[in-house]
């Protein structure tokens, strides 16, 4: 990640000097297209990255690394993702399949949701575990 951070930074450095050097802009406007960019970057890479102006007026880049934590399934998702598996629904288009697939969960009965739930539960877990592996 610090190297990710540090070409990030030179990224951010590279943009403002070719903007200064190319155009003839009021550092307001050149300020803010180095927000723009640097905002476009967090968005695109996992690496989180802020700009700040110092007292001097400088932009100075802040990184942080936020991981990217990822939703529980719930059963309903892995219905749909066992569905999504069968050709009865695979020959339908998208709005046909999500309406068929529902309308099967409605009709399953409690014992069957349990079965699901009790598989996302266990996926879910197992996710779990593995970011905490990751974090240690």
């Amino acid at each position: 990640m610090p190297k990710t951070s540090s070409n990030l930074l030179e990224a951010q450095q590279y943009f403002r000097a070719q903007v200064l050097e190319s155009y003839d802009l009021e550092e307001d406007f050149i300020k803010k297209l180095c927000d723009i960019f640097s905002a476009t970057c967090d968005k695109h890479l996992s690496c989180s990255t802020t700009s700040t102006t110092s007292a001097k007026g400088a932009t100075v880049a802040k990184s942080s690394t936020k991981p990217k934590t990822k939703r529980k399934k719930s059963a309903y998702n892995l219905y749909v993702r066992e569905m999504m598996k069968t050709e009865e629904i695979q020959t339908l288009d998208h709005k046909e399949k999500m309406s068929a697939i529902a309308k099967q969960w409605k009709s399953l009965d409690d014992t069957a949701k349990v079965e699901y739930t009790e598989m996302a539960n266990s996926e879910n877990a197992a996710a779990s575990e593995a970011v905490a592996a990751d974090e240690e």
